[in-house]
């Protein structure tokens, strides 16, 4: 009886997890919507020496249109959507990883052929 019920504890454990796992994938399309702000660029990012310091924004609508602000201004619009698995995020012609995603924060990177030019965006939700 000890041995069916640990049985049952280690399955509904493993199921757990299973279905969180399954669940923060699935909503990651509503997650990116709303608006970021870019708060960390790591790699050889052209804008990242810049004489005047910029806010740079990010905003994702539902609809799948994309707005580019430089200083609260739009710069430049376009449509975003994400690949089959998730994994990827398309918007401005480019095409970039996302390695986090959660309500606060999002880690895109810009791939490269060469590993040691790759570009990763770190952004914050604006509330």
């Amino acid at each position: 009886m000890k041995k069916i019920i640990l049985m049952l504890f280690i399955a509904f454990t493993l199921n757990s997890c299973n279905k969180d796992d399954d669940n923060s994938n699935g909503n990651r399309a509503e997650l990116i919507i709303g608006l970021w702000k870019l708060e960390t660029i790591n790699g050889n990012d052209p804008f990242q020496n810049t004489v005047e310091p910029m806010v740079i924004k990010y905003e994702f609508e539902s609809n799948g249109d994309f707005n580019y602000y430089v200083n609260d201004e739009i710069d430049e619009q376009s449509t975003w959507s994400l690949n089959a698995d998730n994994s990827i995020v398309t918007f401005m012609n480019e095409s970039f990883n996302i390695s986090l995603l959660n309500n606060n924060n999002m880690k895109l990177i810009l791939p490269s052929s060469n590993p040691n030019l790759s570009i990763e965006y770190g952004l914050k939700k604006m509330e």
